[in-house]
């Protein structure tokens, strides 16, 4: 009888993952009064991590202290360990400039994994929501 080696639940298998380099990255900028907007299409992986920091960072350079910075993650498809660590960037810059990070359309994992790793960035089910809310306080 031939030795197969069996799959850790959760793991993907060689076969399965995504060849290196077949990630893609969409972002766009939206500016509202109070806020700027990031939407993200795609992974964000150790190949796209970097496209996603500079995308959060001119939405950043660009808003006014006291506004919000909008990761808009309706159409994200995958945040790996990269990605929690742009956002760790991320809110740290944010808040050196005197501004909040917000996150919205939050996908069920991505949250569960953020709370794993004691990230509190505030969530918004959706980007009216988030701007009504951040609205407010500007």
């Amino acid at each position: 009888m031939p030795l197969h080696k069996r799959r850790a639940p959760g793991r993907i298998a060689n076969s399965e993952r995504p060849t290196l380099g077949a990630a893609s990255l969409r972002t766009r900028h939206r500016a509202y009064p109070g806020a700027t907007v990031v939407d993200i299409e795609g992974d964000v992986d150790l190949n796209t991590a970097g496209e996603w920091r500079a995308a959060l960072e001119v939405a950043a350079s660009a808003a006014a202290p006291g506004s919000a910075v909008i990761a808009n993650l309706a159409h994200l498809g995958f945040l790996g360990s990269a990605g929690i660590h742009v956002l760790v960037d991320t809110q740290s810059l944010c808040g050196s400039l005197g501004q909040t990070l917000c996150l919205t359309d939050v996908p069920e994992v991505v949250a569960w994994h953020l709370s794993v790793v004691g990230l509190d960035i505030p969530r918004f089910p959706d980007i009216d929501t988030a701007l009504r809310t951040v609205g407010r306080h500007t």
